[in-house]
């Protein structure tokens, strides 16, 4: 019912939005909907796909009633809507419902087009009562499902300094204050990020090409997450968009995204925390003891997690289980964008554009790990562009014991393959082996364009004095010492 509720009311809102930024999909490729868009083409023969395509081009982009847009398609394609769809606009608006639920359509909504368009700042810098605002006037319109007196039941909280401005990005935490009917107590439930996207419409579209792709399959309805705990948490989730809207400002446009949360903290925060630990506390003492093992388990529990995600979406070809076979990746899987809830040990994925550039193009799942490595290992170009980038050295977290942390990662993603042989076990390892040092040794600065524009291969780029040194020593003894690991296991079964 749930789930229904939360499907009825997305119709709802896409039978509202009146914007040129819109996408559809048709037999697996997305569409950006332009008023120059051949709507013959995309339906490639198939009539029913080229009129659920005019409708929404026609209402949304050409913004004509729903009943002229099915009189116009009527008459220019010779469509054959349900005769329903003739008689008045309530009908109509059923047929473009149809039509935009078949082409996955979706739109960037416009704010200042919405009923009870609130008042905005000129130069589009939001503050805490505009989003207030904003949220308000889209429940009441139907494209949020959240309680009638938002006024009183949520929180928003700035996170970062979003007065950088436009190119910096505006980020602000959500979060819904709920009261139990039993005893009055109140508790607050992370809700929503909401993220000014740097990209903006470029951005906006690798988001609804995941959506639209077979990764929709994991994402639970924002209604359902409020009020059911997940109870499956031994795969990765991943945080999905629920809705994006733009705002018209003196200079440009600013689009913004409402983003699924994640509960618990990011890894960034855990390793700052254990660092902090780390690097005032001898090896012995207790304290440190009881960190280490914990952020083992945290590790752990990321690598087995994602290499379920992996598995589950990896190309079968009639190949046998390996590391090997191309899956959907993460591509930006920093610390920052990796979330852990000690209290259910759930791992969630966030900021997840950058699972577009495996929609088409599928790579090994090991690329996910080697990235999330580098990144946090040594310096490489893509420390250039963020600061959110830490080596394991500035969270004060040594070589040795960041390479324990890494084993544990190493051991949960390969421990995921479930039931396998000893010969089995060994051959995934050699594979992984080979895959990561691969990886990890592409560095050279000489590379082609398209290297350059994907982040995947940024990540891997740039002159390191510390690389050799760590290829040929720590992650060596790491991928010996994983090794040693997986067979003692079998052992002790064997025992």
């Amino acid at each position: 019912m749930v789930r229904l509720m939360s499907v009825l009311l997305m119709v709802i809102a896409v039978a509202r939005i009146s914007i040129s930024e819109t996408w559809i999909t048709h037999n697996e490729h997305v569409h950006r909907l332009k008023r120059t868009t051949s709507c013959s083409a995309v339906g490639s023969g198939n009539p029913v796909a080229t009129c659920d395509c005019c409708l929404i081009k026609n209402a949304v982009l050409h913004k004509k009633n729903p009943l002229i847009a099915v009189q116009y398609c009527t008459t220019e394609h010779n469509c054959r809507f349900d005769s329903a769809a003739y008689q008045n606009e309530h009908t109509a608006t059923q047929a473009l419902n149809g039509a935009k639920a078949h082409l996955k359509a979706m739109s960037i909504i416009n704010i200042e087009k919405i009923d009870n368009a609130p008042s905005l700042p000129a130069d589009g810098m939001l503050t805490e009562t505009h989003i207030l605002e904003i949220l308000r006037s889209l429940n009441q319109d139907g494209y949020l499902a959240l309680p009638d007196d938002i006024d009183h039941t949520l929180k928003i909280k700035p996170l970062g300094d979003s007065a950088k401005g436009f190119w910096s990005g505006q980020l602000f935490g959500i979060r819904l204050l709920e009261t139990s009917q039993v005893d009055q107590s109140q508790t607050i439930k992370p809700l929503y990020i909401l993220k000014e996207t740097k990209k903006g419409v470029k951005e906006i579209g690798h988001l609804y090409h995941i959506a639209a792709s077979r990764l929709a399959e994991e994402k639970i309805p924002t209604v359902e997450l409020m009020n059911h705990p997940v109870s499956d948490v031994s795969m990765a989730r991943i945080s999905f968009d629920d809705l994006h809207f733009k705002l018209k400002t003196k200079g440009s446009t600013r689009y913004f995204s409402l983003l699924q949360t994640a509960p618990g903290q990011s890894l960034h925060n855990y390793l700052k925390e254990f660092g902090k630990t780390s690097s005032s506390r001898d090896l012995g003492d207790p304290i440190l003891q009881a960190s280490i093992e914990k952020m083992k388990h945290i590790f752990y529990r990321i690598g087995f997690s994602v290499s379920l995600l992996h598995q589950k979406y990896a190309q079968t070809d009639g190949q046998r289980e390996n590391v090997a076979r191309k899956t959907y990746v993460h591509g930006d899987m920093h610390s920052e964008n990796i979330f852990f809830d000690d209290k259910s040990d759930m791992v969630t994925l966030i900021d997840n554009e950058t699972f577009a550039l495996s929609i088409n193009h599928q790579t090994s799942g090991v690329n996910d790990l080697v990235e999330f490595y580098m990144v946090h290992t040594i310096h490489t170009v893509a420390q250039k562009f963020s600061d959110q980038l830490t080596i394991n050295t500035e969270f004060g977290i040594d070589d040795r014991l960041w390479h324990e942390l890494c084993r544990s990662l190493f051991d949960g993603y390969l421990q995921a393959y479930n039931n396998v042989s000893k010969e089995s076990y060994v051959q995934l390892y050699n594979e992984f082996r080979k895959r990561f040092f691969k990886g990890f040794s592409h560095k050279s600065i000489f590379t082609s364009p398209r290297n350059l524009k994907d982040q995947r291969k940024l990540k891997r780029l740039g002159p390191s004095s510390r690389r050799r040194h760590i290829e040929h020593v720590e992650l060596k003894q790491t991928f010996d010492r994983l090794l040693e690991d997986g067979m003692r296991r079998y052992e002790t079964h064997q025992d």
